[in-house]
C-alpha cells in the first residue's frame, strides 16, 4: 500500500507535466482534437452542473493507436486549467499492474488515504481518469462497486477494443456510457493533418441521402441538391491527399510523422502490443501461436480473395480450430472486421468469412514488408478497408444494419439497413461501369445498387453512381 500511495502522490504532482507532453507534437505544437473530445466535455459539463442527472462513468474502448490516451490527456489538462473546485486523478492501470503488481481496487483505496476520506463520502466533484483499464480483469466489477456507492465521482476509462468483454449487461448501457473511438474518417484526417474542418452537418445529410432515401431516384435528387455544398467543401480538400489517408492517415499516431521508418516503427509497436498483450488477455495463446497470428495477418493483408480456413490451416501448419481461434481473437481486438457470406446461419457457418482491416494503415504496413500486388491493387484493398470501417462504425457496431460480402461477379458488399432496404454496394478508385450492380440486382433481393467511384453522379434505373467525393465527406 505504501508503494501505491507513493505512486499516486507522484502522479498527482507530475501528471500535468507528463500529460502536457502527450498533447503536443515534435515541434511543441498542440495536437488537434478529435470530435469525441466535444462529447466527453458535454458529459463532464453536465456532471459539474447536475450530478444527479448525468453520466458518471464513461468508457472509451478502441483500437490501439486511435488516440484514446491523447484524448484523455487533453480532457485532463482542460479540467486542470479550469477554475472548478475539483479532485483530479490520472493514472495508467498498466503501470499499476506491471510495475507495482497491484490492481485497481488497491489504487482506489490508496487514493482514499491520500484524500483523507472514503470515496463514498466525497462532496467535491472528483474525476478519476484510468488509462489502459483492461489490464486488470476485475476493473469493471471494481468500478461498479464504487459507482453504486458514490455520487460525486466521474470515472473516465480508456482501453483496448476488447474491453467490452470484461463488462456485463448490467454495466455496459445501464451504468457505464460507452463512447467508442474509431480510426479517423477522411474528414477527421483533413482536420487533424491539414487543419481543414468542414461543417459536420454536410456529412450527416449525405449519409441520410444515401442510406435512408425512399428509393434510388430520391437518393439521387437529394445528393444533387447537396452537390454545390459538396463541391465547396472540396475546395479546401484534395483527392491528392487520399493516398496519404489510405496508407497512413487513419491512425493519428502517425501525425507529423513524414518519415516512413518512424511510421512503420509506430505501427509495429502498436501491433506487437495488440498481438503480444491484448490477444493473450482474450485467449491464452502460446508464443508459437503469436508467430502464426502475425503470419496470418500478413497473408490476409496481401489477399484480395476470400481464403478458406482449410487453406490457411495448410499454409500456417495449424489446426482448423487454431485458425478459427486466431481469427476470432483478432476480430475481438478489432484489428480485423469480419464480413460474413450471404445466406442463412447454416450457410454462413459453412462458407468462409471475409476479413478486412479496421485500419488500412495495418494492411499497408504488411504490404511494405512483402506484397506481390501492384500499387493500384494495393490501393483498392486499402479503400475496401475504409469501406469496412465505414459500415462497421455506422451500422454493424450500433446494430443499425447487417453487412455481407457479394459472391462472384457481384458487388463488394450487400448492406441490409434497419429501415428495410437492402443495398448492393461497390467501391472503386477509378471509373466504374454498372455490370456488377446489374448482375447483383438480378441475382439477389437487393432494392437498388450503389457504386462509389470517380464516375460522375448519375442514375440508371436502380443503379446509382456516386462519386467518392460524397462518400469521403461522411
Amino acid at each position: 500500500m505504501i508503494d501505491i500511495i507513493d505512486y499516486l502522490q507522484r502522479r498527482l504532482n507530475r501528471a500535468y507535466d507528463l500529460l502536457s507532453l502527450r498533447t503536443v507534437d515534435f515541434n511543441n505544437k498542440p495536437l488537434p482534437e478529435r470530435k469525441a473530445v466535444v462529447t466527453v466535455e458535454q458529459h463532464i459539463n453536465q456532471f459539474l452542473k447536475s450530478v444527479s442527472n448525468s453520466v458518471k462513468w464513461l468508457v472509451m474502448p478502441g483500437l490501439r493507436g486511435v488516440g484514446k490516451s491523447t484524448l484523455m490527456a487533453q480532457i485532463y489538462l482542460k479540467l486542470a486549467n479550469s477554475q472548478a473546485k475539483i479532485n483530479l486523478l490520472h493514472f495508467s492501470l498498466e503501470e499499476v499492474v506491471n510495475n507495482l503488481n497491484s490492481n485497481l481496487y488497491e489504487v482506489l483505496k490508496a487514493y482514499e488515504k491520500i484524500l483523507g476520506e472514503d470515496l463514498e463520502a466525497l462532496k467535491i466533484p472528483t474525476f478519476i481518469f484510468i488509462d489502459e483499464v483492461q489490464i486488470d480483469p476485475k476493473w469493471a466489477r471494481t468500478l461498479k462497486t464504487f459507482y453504486d456507492n458514490t455520487s460525486h465521482i466521474f470515472f473516465f476509462c480508456t482501453g483496448s477494443s476488447a474491453v467490452h468483454l470484461q463488462m456485463d449487461a448490467d454495466i455496459a448501457g445501464r451504468r457505464a456510457y460507452i463512447e467508442k473511438l474509431y480510426p479517423l474518417s477522411f474528414v477527421e484526417f483533413q482536420n487533424i493533418y491539414h487543419n481543414q474542418p468542414i461543417d459536420a452537418d454536410l456529412g450527416q445529410k449525405i449519409f441520410q441521402a444515401i442510406y435512408y432515401a425512399q428509393n434510388p431516384k430520391d437518393s439521387y435528387n437529394r445528393l444533387k441538391k447537396l452537390d454545390s455544398t459538396m463541391q465547396t467543401a472540396w475546395i479546401k480538400y484534395s483527392l491528392n491527399h487520399l493516398t496519404t489517408y489510405l496508407e497512413s492517415g487513419t491512425l493519428p499516431l502517425n501525425y507529423s510523422q513524414n518519415n516512413i521508418v518512424r511510421m512503420n516503427h509506430n505501427i509495429k509497436a502498436m501491433l506487437d502490443k495488440v498481438i503480444n498483450t491484448d490477444l493473450r488477455k482474450i485467449k491464452q495463446f502460446e508464443a508459437s501461436s503469436l508467430t502464426a497470428i502475425n503470419n496470418l495477418m500478413s497473408i490476409l493483408a496481401d489477399s484480395n480473395d476470400i481464403i478458406s480456413v482449410e487453406k490457411l490451416s495448410r499454409i500456417l501448419a495449424c489446426s482448423r480450430n487454431q485458425i478459427f481461434s486466431f481469427l476470432d481473437a483478432l476480430n475481438q481486438t478489432e484489428l480485423l472486421i469480419k464480413i460474413s457470406s450471404q445466406g442463412n446461419t447454416v450457410v454462413n457457418n459453412r462458407n468462409p468469412a471475409k476479413y478486412l482491416f479496421m485500419s488500412p494503415v495495418i494492411r499497408n504496413f504488411y504490404h511494405g514488408i512483402a506484397s506481390e500486388r501492384t500499387k493500384s491493387m494495393r490501393q483498392g484493398l486499402l479503400l475496401e478497408d475504409i469501406a469496412g470501417l465505414h459500415f462497421y462504425k455506422h451500422f454493424i457496431s450500433i446494430y443499425e444494419g447487417n453487412l455481407t460480402y457479394g459472391k462472384d461477379r457481384q458487388t463488394d458488399f450487400i448492406l441490409q439497413v434497419n429501415n428495410g432496404h437492402k443495398l448492393a454496394v461497390e467501391f472503386g478508385l477509378g471509373q466504374k461501369g454498372g455490370s456488377q450492380m446489374e448482375y447483383t440486382l438480378q441475382n439477389t433481393d437487393c432494392n437498388w445498387a450503389i457504386t462509389f467511384s470517380n464516375t460522375p453522379l448519375q442514375i440508371d434505373n436502380n443503379c446509382l453512381f456516386i462519386p467518392l467525393k460524397y462518400f469521403l465527406l461522411i
